[in-house]
């Protein structure tokens, strides 16, 4: 199956690299490369384009405030020099939030993602059922009331034997019952992290890791397990 993408960046050489890794990839044909999303509008209009790959900061409307304009929306990975514009792509359901610079083996794992969502996509029509919309939320039971949180509010979450404990910006601690594996099981894998057998993160909750430890922007520090490290650092790139 060929996956139609376009590319919409304001720097060339960002636009360049773009295109270079589109072309390594089989099945990935680029439609157009453009420097603003405005000129992107009528290849989506005309085009059925599969995945956008679309900056943030660029001249005439930013790629947030360009995305939260489109009614028919390809896949979209976001390409950015800057975390903080991470919620936001969350909240919008993006397929993939990349940092610059972008290393290929990134780039790639976005694709990939993005492929899984078509397909799954394309599945799902074929059996004619209705496509749910992706949720931004979750519901927790806790001292025998359910509340229902905003994944963005969820700064991590921590073990405690047969019970979870969420610590959240909205309602504070909720303590829950069951297993870190079904929590993680339960959680978008775009922004949530394990990184320790005990410790599971929201990645824009992250300031900065310290040797084996994570600092958050609250100053909190959280343990990174050796054997978690590895695939840490590949998510939080």
């Amino acid at each position: 199956m060929a996956y139609k993408c376009i590319i919409v960046d304001d720097e060339e050489p960002a636009r360049k690299l773009l295109k270079d890794y589109s072309e390594k990839i089989d099945g990935l044909e680029v439609m157009g490369v453009y420097k603003s999303a405005l000129d992107c509008l009528n290849v989506l209009e005309k085009e059925e384009i599969n995945i956008l790959f679309l900056d943030i900061n660029m001249p005439d409307i930013s790629g947030i405030d360009f995305l939260k304009s489109l009614s028919k929306k390809p896949k979209v990975i976001l390409t950015t020099a800057y975390r903080e514009y991470a919620v936001e792509g969350f909240e919008l359901e993006v397929t993939d939030y990349i940092v610059k610079p972008i290393e290929f083996h990134r780039f790639l794992k976005g694709v990939n993602k993005a492929k899984r969502e078509l397909n799954k996509t394309t599945l799902i029509g074929s059996k004619k059922e209705p496509i749910q919309k992706a949720t931004e939320s979750i519901q927790l039971k806790s001292n025998k009331k359910i509340f229902n949180i905003n994944y963005s509010d969820i700064v991590y979450i921590q073990s405690y034997n047969e019970y979870v404990m969420y610590y959240t910006t909205s309602t504070g601690k909720l303590m829950v019952y069951g297993t870190m594996k079904s929590v993680e099981d339960s959680l978008p894998i775009n922004f949530f992290i394990r990184i320790h057998r005990s410790y599971i993160v929201n990645i824009v909750a992250i300031k900065y890791l310290e040797g084996n430890q994570i600092v958050l922007h609250s100053d909190h520090k959280l343990p990174v397990g050796e054997s978690y490290k590895s695939n840490f650092l590949s998510k939080w790139k």
